[in-house]
């Protein structure tokens, strides 16, 4: 017994909202961005408002408050900066054979 085209039982074709979701890792990421104020965080680090913890030898108590260092604040900005602005072009020097000469490829991540 054949099924006509668009019955749900017939073989074959597309169905719509079958198959993987390709952006559900993507969905998922910013949906936790966002509950959990990560760019936010980000922004404190960035700023150094962000103080943290830390064991402290020969100071009157064990731990004491100290902000992040420059390279951890840096690394917050530049991810700030990625994801505001993205990926800054990228020249790369290509040399080959029979190219007739040298030849530049500039590649923008996304």
């Amino acid at each position: 017994m054949a099924f006509q085209k668009g019955n749900k039982l017939a073989k074959g074709g597309a169905r719509p909202n079958s198959g993987p979701n390709p952006d559900w890792l993507k969905e998922k990421c910013q949906r936790i961005i966002e509950k959990r104020k990560l760019i936010e965080f980000l922004a404190d680090v960035a700023d150094g408002k962000y103080t943290e913890r830390v064991f402290a030898p020969g100071a009157g108590e064990m731990f004491v408050q100290k902000s992040c260092d420059a390279e951890t604040r840096m690394k917050a900005i530049g991810m700030l900066l990625e994801r505001g602005y993205g990926k800054p072009a990228q020249a790369l020097d290509v040399k080959g054979e029979g190219a007739g000469g040298n030849f530049v490829i500039i590649a923008r991540h996304q």
